[in-house]
């Protein structure tokens, strides 16, 4: 798969589509109050990601110096390969782990690495960026995703208590 930054970012919008669909989903799964509080709000977040990387995207496309200018696209190419290899695997859908005999230790786990894999795609995409507004925004949205990363193995680890 080749992508140009343009792709990139439909890819950053379309991962956090699928993170709100796969937490909205996990969230009428299961009854406990707590975790169903959590996946909401984790899933309201994410909306909020896509809409940061679609304002993103149109100030990129209506200003290309933010793009690095990468004669071998190198860069590019890393993102590319973090795209189509972890994050974005062809026919995979998150909401399809979910099922109703699932139990939310291990569907915490599963979004506990689909956080990590996001945060290695968003280091890829910051890494093909110049312009330092920009390139903030990215840091941003990494500094959220950690912290869901830790709100997940924190509920996780009460879950585990009970």
């Amino acid at each position: 798969m080749k992508f140009n930054i343009d792709e990139i970012f439909y890819i950053a919008e379309q991962i956090e589509r699928n993170g709100a669909l796969f937490y909205s989903k996990a969230a009428v799964t299961f009854e406990d109050q707590k975790l169903k509080r959590l996946l909401e709000e984790l899933a309201a977040m994410e909306l909020q990601h896509e809409q940061v990387f679609k304002k993103l995207h149109a100030d990129i496309k209506f200003h290309q110096a933010s793009v690095i200018f990468d004669v071998d696209e190198n860069a590019v190419a890393y993102v590319q390969a973090l795209a189509s290899d972890y994050v974005f695997p062809a026919n995979h859908n998150p909401t399809d782990f979910i099922k109703k005999d699932t139990h939310p230790a291990e569907l915490l786990q599963f979004a506990i690495g689909l956080e990590k894999d996001s945060i290695v795609f968003y280091y890829g995409l910051k890494s093909a960026l110049v312009n330092q507004a920009d390139v903030h925004q990215i840091e941003a949205i990494i500094k959220q995703e950690f912290g869901h990363i830790n709100q997940l193995s924190q509920m996780a680890s009460s879950i585990h208590q009970r």
